[in-house]
């Protein structure tokens, strides 16, 4: 209670009009470890950055009392409390410290994204909607929330409102792409074409980072530098991060980066900032950036990370879309997060982005039917394949045929003729998507498809190719190709899809290691060390056990046959594990 007195009587920081403050705040406020004017929003976003939830919890109802109508600072505290398990503490603190407030759009937000992090999106929607007029963030939320539901239509509607408040917003836009591409697929290629734009306007720098990133679009590291630079010009350090690790990852060797946290260069509160208007949403990215990173270097703390992102963002799609991304060990802290919780819709739509085979069905039969969103259509076609692959073949094409359609009517098409093996469907389907979306990762998805399922022989090594070049060369699509020829021991055919792979990703450590492999069948010994010695080096930042033992091998033969003094200082180095 002193505490509340002395910043009543600072009239630079009054904190909001309440009869009492409950016993969580006044508790943290005599547990406080720094000075009260270093509890800023950064300060609380730093303890959730540092996975000290508690402190988030604590310290952030405190800066609440500083700041009363941050809701950027209530959204963190809400967030943290919610990872605790103390959600309801949070609410019954803002209920009580609001008490004679709880009309302000402060109070309503918080309420709002409670209900949200409950697993509530629609009683979280009839709050945050109308609240947008006031404080345009909760558009952001509501589109959030309406996306969880499987309502993708009117979470494209509310987040376009968000974007009339806040149009050089680099997250909006990206959640935006996302929308769009869920639901319209030529739309979604006039968004990924404004990639290619050289225009310096603030709003379509902000559109090109949220599509480059949202969108599904294929970029190739040149493409990938050109957006990491627009995002550091124009001063979005979250999405710099981003794009500088995307690129750095596509290149090989170790994509280690000081990766910021999302308020990074915040500005403090002052006298003239209208914290409800101003808002911005807390960016669930640079912690998908920190998880993808550890991902890529083979970390053991990725999945770490990601219970923590889960914990933090637990309503957000992006956040599942994730964990396939991460194979089974992001699909493991997932099913462990949903398998003690209530069944809700929600739910239900986020455990159809990563079911088995045998859980498919279960999970489209418990949607209503009046749900029509992309994900209810594409769990329930999904059933119809693994029940009847030739009928579900033919629901998913059928939908192709009605535009719009959108990026899941497209996956599940291609997994109906996969079903059926039918390699000539499928490569029909990547022409059909060269002439809708050229830029979309589908099509190489599609071209990829078609060559596993075609028999051997000039089309389907024609068609590995060509997805590999629509890819521009992805590491991924790369990778599995030169694997195909080097079991093969096709030489000819692996020299001939080297060259551009390395030109796009230069320190992959497998690439690298197959081009010195050839350069050992050619005996050239310094030229093959050389490719060795990269491959070592990117193998052991990112913990490529596999790689690293055949490089090894590969090292201790070209070593005695080498000539160049440089080279085998390098290659020796690396083969003794004392670095480059």
């Amino acid at each position: 209670m002193l505490l509340v007195g002395l910043l009543a009587a600072c009239p630079s920081a009054p904190p909001p009009p309440v009869r009492t403050l409950p016993a969580a705040a006044s508790s943290s406020a005599m547990a406080l470890e720094v000075p009260l004017a270093e509890i800023t929003n950064q300060f609380v976003l730093d303890k959730a950055w540092d996975g000290k939830l508690e402190d988030c919890h604590r310290y952030g109802q405190v800066a609440m009392t500083i700041a009363a109508d941050d809701l950027e600072t209530m959204e963190l505290m809400l967030r943290c409390a919610r990872a605790r398990g103390l959600l309801w503490s949070a609410e019954t603190w803002v209920r009580s410290a609001y008490a004679v407030r709880l009309a302000s759009p402060v109070a309503r937000y918080a309420l709002g994204l409670a209900r949200l992090l409950r697993g509530d999106p629609a009683g979280a929607r009839k709050i945050l909607e109308p609240l947008g007029s006031e404080a345009p963030v909760a558009y952001y939320q509501a589109a959030i929330a309406a996306q969880i539901e499987d309502d993708a239509a009117n979470a494209e509607r509310l987040v376009n409102l968000y974007l009339k408040a806040s149009p050089n917003d680099p997250a909006g836009r990206l959640l935006q792409a996302e929308l769009v591409c869920s639901l319209d697929l030529p739309k979604c290629a006039a968004i990924q074409d404004t990639i290619k734009s050289t225009d310096e306007d603030e709003t379509v720098l902000a559109r090109r980072l949220g599509a480059g990133l949202g969108a599904g679009t294929i970029l190739d590291r040149a493409t990938l530098e050109r957006l990491a630079k627009d995002a550091a010009s124009f001063g979005a350090p979250a999405f710099d991060d981003a794009y500088v690790v995307a690129s750095l990852t596509r290149e090989g060797g170790d994509p280690t980066v000081f990766v910021r946290s999302p308020r990074t260069g915040r500005p403090e509160v002052g006298s003239g900032s209208d914290l409800e208007r101003d808002a911005r949403p807390m960016q669930r990215l640079p912690f998908i950036t920190r998880v993808l990173q550890a991902a890529a270097r083979n970390d053991g703390n990725a999945a770490i990370a990601y219970a923590q992102l889960l914990e933090l963002f637990p309503a957000e799609l992006a956040t599942y879309r994730l964990a396939r991304r991460l194979g089974e060990k992001g699909m493991l802290v997932v099913r462990k997060s949903l398998e003690n919780q209530p069944q809700v819709t929600w739910r239900t739509i986020a455990a159809s982005l990563m079911a088995r085979t045998d859980e498919v069905c279960p999970l489209a039969w418990s949607l209503p039917w009046t749900d029509r969103g992309p994900l209810a259509t594409m769990a329930r076609a999904r059933c119809e394949i693994i029940t009847d692959a030739w009928r579900g073949r033919k629901i998913a094409d059928d939908r192709l045929n009605v535009l719009p359609f959108g990026v899941a009517d497209v996956e599940i098409a291609i997994e109906g003729e996969v079903g059926m093996h039918d390699s000539t469907a499928l490569e029909a389907l990547a022409r059909k998507l060269q002439k809708i979306a050229p830029a979309s990762t589908l099509v190489p998805a599609a071209l990829w498809a078609a060559a596993e399922n075609a028999k051997k022989g000039k089309r389907q090594t024609s068609l590995f190719a060509e997805a590999v070049t629509t890819s521009a060369y992805e590491p991924y699509y790369s990778r599995k190709l030169l694997r195909r020829y080097v079991d093969a021991k096709d030489i000819d055919h692996a020299r001939m899809a080297i060259a551009q792979a390395l030109v796009e990703s230069p320190l992959d450590a497998y690439l690298c290691g197959v081009e010195g492999a050839i350069l050992m069948s050619k005996n050239d010994a310094d030229g093959a060390l050389a490719w060795l010695t990269k491959s070592c080096v990117s193998a052991r930042a990112r913990k490529e056990r596999d790689t690293l033992d055949d490089t090894l091998s590969a090292i201790q033969i070209s070593l005695p046959k080498a000539k160049n003094k440089v080279t085998k200082e390098a290659a020796s180095k690396c083969l003794k594990g004392d670095g480059p």
